[in-house]
């Protein structure tokens, strides 16, 4: 007899979309949803894997973007801080580079992904409203990667290098704006050579 609900039936025999020793495996073409449950893959198990990559990508920029306006922010800010410390010397504060309102949303929507998986009688709705919250943990699952990766090795793969692969990402885009910044500055400051 199975412990995984529906998935065997009745003479060791396994539902459709199951397969493996107590039917816990999802059968090759399904995968498993946030509930646990094998579902067929859906046509475009390609389309969503890729929708993944290119979400990755466009969080790597967000952060970036985020990253450079707080440093603006944060510069401006020591700026004016200097100038007080003349007058105030002992009151000298350390200003963050990342808000921290947004390392909080951030955990408290990867908890919330977390809590999505424990067995705690969630009405589905709820389940599948909080287990949504897991793309803060860049979890591949969502986006029934089993369809697209052939092998739970790969899977395994692309879940742990996806957070490495995210920071790499914003560290090339922070580079990159540091290069570019130099290049205008060094641009402006030929230009007021030429000028002199």
């Amino acid at each position: 007899q199975s412990t995984w609900g529906d998935s065997c039936l009745s003479g060791s025999k396994c539902a459709a979309g199951y397969t493996g020793l107590l039917c816990k495996d999802c059968a090759a073409q399904h995968f498993a949803d946030a509930d646990g449950e094998c579902r067929p893959c859906p046509k475009l198990s390609s389309a969503a894997f890729a929708l993944y990559v290119i979400a990755v990508v466009v969080l790597s920029l967000m952060a970036c973007i985020l990253v450079v306006l707080t440093q603006a922010k944060s510069t401006s800010t020591t700026i004016s801080s200097s100038r007080d410390t003349e007058v105030f010397p002992s009151f000298v504060t350390r200003s963050r580079s990342i808000p921290p309102s947004l390392s909080l949303v951030v955990t408290a929507f990867q908890i919330a992904g977390v809590l999505s998986a424990a067995t705690l009688s969630w009405p589905r709705t709820a389940q599948r409203a909080l287990s949504w919250l897991s793309f803060a943990s860049l979890d591949v699952n969502l986006f029934a990667s089993e369809c697209t990766l052939a092998t739970f090795g790969a899977k395994y793969v692309v879940a742990v290098l996806s957070p490495l692969v995210f920071v790499a990402f914003v560290v090339v885009e922070l580079l990159l704006v540091r290069a570019a910044k130099l290049v205008v500055t060094s641009l402006a400051d030929l230009n007021l050579g030429a000028l002199h």
